[in-house]
């Protein structure tokens, strides 16, 4: 019976996510202005290349029958973290050439709850803008 009762307020309490998703949680939007008509691309003098670097982000959801529980993230939003983590990781490093990203699945279905968690791992060569302004304000 204990068991029938938490099942049913898990129900109810993950119906709030599923009737308004935006429920607890906070949107930001940002915009880049282009104030300059033509943008050239970085020539080889430009930067300097630096070692392989790798970033990793994952996401996790449990299901209730078909129904999401919690935040799903997508995979471009996972594939951004992946690639913020790997420039991080890199000491000096403003972006990353030839990325290559692996995806991994993890999936336990079950009768009432399901399980899914996904990771997304960028590696690349981090390179380095010669030449750059750092301005931090204190």
């Amino acid at each position: 019976m204990r068991f029938l009762s938490l099942i049913v307020s898990i129900a109810l309490l993950s119906s709030c996510s599923i009737l308004n998703p935006n429920l607890g949680s906070t949107n930001t939007a940002v915009s880049i202005e282009n104030t300059s008509s033509h943008i050239e691309a970085l020539k080889r003098e430009d930067y300097e290349v630096m070692q392989k670097t790798v970033g990793k982000a994952s996401s996790s959801t449990l299901y209730l029958l078909f129904f999401p529980i919690g935040k799903h993230k997508s995979s471009e939003e996972l594939y951004n973290n992946a690639y913020y983590d790997a420039v991080d990781n890199l000491p000096n490093a403003d972006a990353i050439i030839l990325p290559r990203t692996k995806n991994k699945k993890f999936f336990i279905p079950l009768l009432l709850i399901n399980y899914s968690r996904r990771t997304t791992e960028v590696s690349g060569l981090g390179v380095s803008v010669k030449g750059k302004t750092n301005s931090k304000a204190d």
